[in-house]
Parts: C-alpha cells; structure tokens; sequence
C-alpha cells in the first residue's frame, strides 16, 4: 500500500482529454486566468459599421458628438459590448430610445437611436453579446437615418463619456 501511495505522489499528470501536452492542472489555470478577463464584442455586426468621429461636431448639431454614431439598416441587433447589468432603459430626447448599461469593469456603455422594442429591464444582468435592442432613427439625430449611438463613460453621470474607439481596441475589438 505504501509503495502505491508513492507511485502516485511521483507519478506524472494527468493529461487533458484533447491529448494536448499541456497538463490538467496547467490547463486548468490557463482556464481560470481565460476567466478572469472579461470578453468584449463589437456593438454590431461586422459589415452594418460605418462610423462617425468620435467628439466631431457635425452640422445641425449644437455640440460635439460624445460617441460614435454608426450608420446601420435599421432592425440591425445591437450587442452588450461586454458583461453587466442594465441601469437604464428609456427614451431620452438627445439620445432617443437608449440602454445604459453598467459594465463589469466599472464603466457604462450606451446605445442609443434604439427602435422602442424594450429588449431588457433595469437591473437585469448582461453577457457580452447579448441583443439588448434594435438600431433605430430616434433621438434628435433621427434626420441622419437609421444608426446607433454608442458611448463609453467613466461614470454614470453622461458627461463622463470618453472615447470609445480606443477604449474597445484595449479589449481587442476593432470599431
């Protein structure tokens, strides 16, 4: 019995089922530290996204754009960037029908010119990639056509916003 148990305690271990020479216990801290970085996708589809400057004033605007506007078909989904938890779902004169929502990492992402269609609740929990509604005219944009304005902030308040062109290509996504 005691040899036995000193077999095992010297043996080698075990490998991953896919026949990898990476270990189970390598495999599986490769695994938890996968988990820890949380995933981010793009806000639309790729082939809908054409986008407007990020803090660009264009005519008819009274001031800078405090996102990026895409131009979409409207109907197109619209994708959570990443996991969190809605903290707005309403109309908003500016921003017309818009989410808000707060983001894992403590930032807030907003999609707004939404149709009306109320996908998801305030309170209710995200995963990146995950419809939480439709790209719509509405807002006081509506004059461009069917798009989505997508925010980043670093707060809840609106003036926080930042660009998010950089900020999603720090999570690997190119908008």
């Amino acid at each position: 019995m005691a040899a036995a148990a000193a077999a095992a305690l010297t043996a080698p271990p075990a490998f991953a089922l896919d026949n990898t020479a990476a270990p189970v216990h390598e495999a599986a801290a490769v695994g938890l530290k996968a988990a820890a970085h949380a995933v981010y996708v793009n806000p639309l589809e790729a082939g809908d996204i054409h986008s407007i400057d990020y803090n660009k004033l264009y005519p008819g605007l009274f001031k800078p754009t405090t996102g990026v506007d895409f131009i979409a078909t409207k109907g197109t989904p619209v994708h959570a960037v990443t996991d969190g938890e809605i903290v707005h779902s309403a109309w908003d004169p500016r921003f017309g029908h818009q989410v808000v929502i707060r983001q894992a990492d403590g930032h807030y992402s907003q999609y707004g010119r939404l149709l009306s269609e109320r996908l998801v609740k305030v309170g209710e929990k995200l995963v990146a990639g995950q419809t939480v509604g439709f790209v719509g005219a509405s807002g006081i944009d509506f004059a461009q056509g069917p798009g989505l304005h997508f925010e980043i902030r670093t707060g809840e308040n609106p003036d926080s916003h930042i660009d998010p062109v950089p900020y999603m290509a720090e999570h690997g996504v190119v908008i």
